[in-house]
């Protein structure tokens, strides 16, 4: 994306088709999501991307958060590889009484 000029509300952009549908929250010209919205890209279209940037900054806001989710499942899954055998014997003797 290139700004070309300024307008009187914003600016003018030189922008890919691809471009503006990421703006718009899709991943590719070519996914299925975007395909069934049926949207024709042409002059006048009028779009907002409050909703797409406000998803991205809720998940860059939250990294600490996601990253000490990741320590917790880690933490979980090694108790759990510590618990394996009595795990396993708990199961087994449920299954066979």
């Amino acid at each position: 994306m290139r700004i070309v000029g300024k307008a009187q509300t914003g600016f003018l952009v030189d922008i890919s088709e691809d471009e503006i549908i990421k703006l718009m929250g899709y991943y590719s010209v070519y996914s299925d999501e975007w395909k069934k919205q049926n949207i024709e890209i042409k002059p006048g279209l009028v779009f907002s991307i409050t909703d797409e940037f406000n998803k991205l900054y809720w998940l860059r806001r939250r990294n600490s958060d996601f990253n000490q989710l990741i320590n917790k499942l880690h933490e979980t899954a090694e108790a759990i590889k510590a618990e394996r055998v009595r795990i396993d014997l708990i199961v087994d003797g449920m299954s066979n009484p």
